[in-house]
């Protein structure tokens, strides 16, 4: 019964997470890439794509069926969830101390 809800939950937040992940890039992307590189800017659907893809070609498939405690799990969705947000946070700070030409 837990792999079921396991399984479920993953599902169901993935989602969730891929559109968080994708916000940042997508703001990261307009900050940085655009003005330093001059790229164009970065859609929200294309920021999920590419963070998809870059995932992919970076970790791999998680493994979500080791035995660890569950109180390690709990930390790294906590992780998961926190880190585009402290990202995001940083890179608005860098850009206040030190704004583009």
């Amino acid at each position: 019964m837990s792999t079921v809800i396991a399984i479920a939950l993953t599902v169901a937040l993935w989602l969730p997470l891929a559109m968080l992940y994708a916000w940042a890039l997508q703001t990261l992307w307009g900050w940085y890439a655009v003005p330093i590189f001059g790229l164009p800017f970065l859609s929200y659907g294309a920021a999920m794509g590419v963070g998809l893809v870059v995932q992919f070609l970076t970790r791999g498939i998680p493994n979500y069926h080791s035995e660890r405690p569950t109180g390690d799990k709990a930390w790294d969705f906590a992780g998961l969830v926190t880190r585009p947000i402290f990202v995001v946070g940083a890179g608005w700070v860098y850009l206040q101390l030190w704004p583009l030409p």
